[in-house]
């Protein structure tokens, strides 16, 4: 996945048109669509990190820094909604395996 491919599963992962993201940055209607090879500008690239709430280095690599290599590739959108959610995320990476096979056996519980 190419940094333009990320910008549209952001998008598409927050409910947020891409219109609606080109309008708010000020960048012209189509703007995301007509990069090419995934190449873009560093001045947007940082306008478009800072509006979904994640790391340029994410929007570039696919990775973030600030989390564990076990969960770096975790759908970005979910950082996107709620602060508490990337907390939660790094509390759940570090727990031992057993723990973390409780919690999910729990989530599956309550979700029924």
């Amino acid at each position: 996945m190419n940094t333009v491919e990320r910008i549209k599963a952001l998008c598409k992962a927050t409910n947020t048109p891409i219109s609606k993201l080109e309008k708010s940055l000020g960048f012209s209607n189509g703007y995301i669509g007509k990069l090419q090879k995934g190449v873009v500008p560093g001045d947007r690239l940082l306008s478009i990190s800072e509006y979904f709430n994640v790391s340029v280095d994410y929007l570039i690599t696919g990775k973030d820094e600030e989390f564990p290599a076990e969960i770096s590739d975790l759908d970005a959108g979910l950082r996107c909604q709620d602060e508490r959610i990337k907390e939660y995320m790094l509390k759940f990476a570090r727990l031992e395996e057993k723990k973390r096979e409780y919690i999910i056996l729990l989530i599956d519980d309550l979700s029924k």
